[in-house]
């Protein structure tokens, strides 16, 4: 009696069965039914890890084939599912990813679902998700109604059908997409969609976990279907989200390429938290940098020279900052390719305010930020009041005063010459003329510059009636 009751005390313990109870009741009723079950789109997976998981890949004393013949059968008729059935099989191959990783029944599924989404008619399709609403996120507001009614004419039908998967199989899917040679703007915009919807309700792992996928993935699309719009959401809800510094790297490497796409209202960034001054002027000189120094050779003149005006644009914006150091303003200058500038006065204009802010800045301190202006590509009225601007150092004033009087020189030189030969001077630049007549202007105003004077306030001239207007 002693033996029978350690004997009846025995029991086999099966870790990691594939579907845990309910796995193990479709295995009971395959064995008690002589081989017999129903193989649905619903349990397909399952039965199928069972089988490996059992090695009931033998042939059984009855006529039946063995479990893993009849998943493998049904599977054959893949093509014919519904799409809410694929949407099924797809969220058993989630729910059981620790046996589906490695099973060929789940590729079979993503492969098969892939194709259905490029297929030229799929209204069809489309309607039939209305069965899977289960699987949906739980933030849609819209009705399946509505959502029927935008399908045939539009590409973006599933995007909200695969919300529900975590980013291992997103990524799985993008994976067969990009081997079908699928429309690279369609997954970016569903892997924006997808983005938006997953944060809503996440936990800090797992919202960095998505993020940091999500920009991976963006990596391998044509650069020329991304757009700066995606990539700067992308950005924005990446903030504060601690991601690796490789994936942020990556990030601002795709943005630096389509900076020419942004504008002046997308680069007013918030600067990080710990950061005294305004603007996130550091996020600007990277993207910059990758536009200039990664892109110039994929980057027409035209495309350098809107970029050269925005980062001037936003250094306008940045520089009545009292807490903006000098070298962060200097780096942001130095930043832009000299042949990208085609005019000076916007930096001369920032330039200016950054000196009238920053009143205590040492001359050594203003000549290094003033290195890179460049006083020929400043229209005459904004050399004229840079000549009489004592915010700047004086004697870069007085090289300025010696352009105008070279100039006038050199033009002088050029009307006697034709008058000896009893021409007329035709066809001089317009930009010579100005200077001839600003020089003319300047006169009185030429010894000035060797002589002390008290210090004006240059943003009170007429030439700056709305500098914190653009």
């Amino acid at each position: 009696m002693k033996a029978m009751k350690k004997v009846s005390k025995l029991k086999v313990v099966f870790h990691g069965f594939p579907g845990g109870p309910e796995g193990f009741e479709l295995m009971s009723i395959f064995c008690y039914s002589n081989g017999r079950v129903c193989i649905t789109p619903h349990n397909i997976v399952m039965l199928h890890l069972v089988a490996h998981f059992m090695e009931m890949d033998k042939e059984t004393s009855c006529s039946m084939p063995n479990l893993l013949h009849q998943t493998m059968n049904s599977l054959g008729g893949i093509n014919y599912w519904s799409w809410s059935e694929l949407l099924s099989a797809l969220k058993q191959c989630q729910d059981l990813s620790s046996e589906a990783d490695s099973s060929t029944i789940s590729q079979k599924i993503i492969e098969s679902l892939v194709e259905r989404l490029g297929l030229p008619n799929i209204a069809t399709s489309c309607t039939s998700s209305s069965d899977c609403s289960s699987y949906r996120f739980s933030t849609d507001t819209r009705s399946t109604e509505s959502r029927r009614t935008e399908c045939p004419n539009s590409r973006t039908w599933w995007f909200h059908d695969l919300v529900f998967l975590n980013i291992y199989w997103i990524g799985r899917i993008v994976n067969s997409m990009l081997s079908r040679e699928f429309d690279h703007a369609t997954i970016i915009h569903f892997l924006v969609h997808y983005h938006r919807s997953r944060l809503i309700r996440t936990d800090p792992v797992e919202r960095r976990q998505i993020i940091e996928s999500v920009i991976d993935l963006l990596s391998l699309m044509n650069q020329s279907s991304l757009s700066w719009k995606c990539l700067s959401e992308v950005f924005r809800m990446s903030s504060g989200s601690n991601i690796r510094t490789s994936q942020r790297v990556l990030l601002e490497s795709l943005m630096g390429s389509k900076l020419d796409r942004a504008t002046l209202d997308h680069l007013l960034l918030p600067s990080p938290n710990g950061r005294s001054y305004a603007y996130d002027v550091d996020l600007i000189r990277r993207l910059a940098s990758v536009f200039f120094l990664k892109g110039s050779s994929s980057s027409s003149s035209d495309q350098q020279k809107k970029v050269a005006h925005l980062v001037d644009s936003f250094l306008l914006e940045a520089a009545p900052d009292f807490s903006l150091p000098s070298p962060r303003f200097q780096s942001l200058i130095t930043i832009v390719p000299e042949a990208a500038r085609e005019s000076h006065d916007k930096l001369y204009q920032s330039i200016d305010m950054y000196l009238e802010t920053h009143n205590f800045l040492g001359e050594e301190q203003k000549l290094e930020i003033c290195r890179a202006l460049h006083y020929e590509k400043l229209p005459p009225d904004a050399l004229k009041h840079f000549i009489n601007n004592m915010n700047f150092p004086s004697n870069l004033r007085a090289e300025a005063m010696q352009l105008l009087t070279d100039t006038q020189h050199c033009l002088s030189t050029a009307r006697k010459e034709d008058r000896a030969m009893g021409t007329r001077l035709q066809g001089l630049p317009p930009r010579v003329l100005e200077l001839e007549k600003l020089y003319t202007n300047m006169q009185p105003q030429k010894a000035n510059l060797t002589r002390p004077q008290k210090k004006s306030s240059p943003l009170s001239n007429s030439y700056f009636p709305k500098l914190c207007s653009t």
